[in-house]
């Protein structure tokens, strides 16, 4: 049995569903698509509609593709996963930092049984969204969404999915739109708290 993880943001909460694979088999796969296209340099990249290209932005490890009014109407941004050195350098970055130090001043405090605890997320991972961002993804995401209500889908795989993972949480507690993030093969992000 395969599955794909899919986590849907609302505001400051998260909730995160399994969901198994087929359950929207034709969603799934075009997602999976689009993790895909994140990794092709020259190919033309399309849309599911007509006339539909994605935005592309690049920072210095990743690369991000922004759908307009893709699949149901939501924005869908793809990020593509580990290709190059550069890439693997990033994955092993693995030191947690907290999530509280960030350019934009977002926090991602969980609270635990006893008291506030920093969530710590993947140092590498943080860094690349922060590159991600530098570049003008959050702008791009703005622009292509007509109405935050109509949600964002992320997706990505491996490095990619993680990238993914930390956005959708900011884009849900600092712009307040209803993200889902669907990932392949992404690899763990944060601690405990975190998750």
């Amino acid at each position: 049995r395969r599955t794909r993880r899919a986590h849907t943001y609302r505001k400051a909460m998260a909730v995160q569903h399994h969901y198994e694979l087929g359950a929207s088999l034709d969603e799934d796969l075009q997602l999976l698509a689009r993790a895909e296209q994140a990794y092709e340099e020259n190919a033309q990249v399309e849309g599911l509609r007509a006339n539909s290209l994605p935005s592309d932005v690049r920072g210095p490890v990743s690369r991000a593709l922004v759908w307009a009014n893709d699949l149901g109407g939501r924005t869908v941004v793809a990020l593509r996963g580990t290709k190059t050195e550069q890439d693997m350098a990033v994955d092993r970055e693995i030191t947690l930092v907290p999530r509280d130090t960030s350019d934009d001043g977002f926090v991602a405090s969980v609270a635990s049984a006893c008291a506030m605890v920093p969530a710590r997320v993947h140092a590498g991972f943080a860094q690349a969204l922060v590159n991600l961002k530098a570049a003008g993804l959050t702008e791009q995401i703005l622009s292509a969404s007509s109405t935050r209500h109509a949600g964002v889908i992320l997706t990505g795989h491996s490095l990619g999915g993680a990238i993914a993972t930390l956005l959708g949480l900011e884009l849900a507690r600092k712009h307040g739109f209803l993200v889902t993030v669907v990932t392949w093969g992404a690899p763990q992000v944060g601690d405990g708290v975190f998750a």
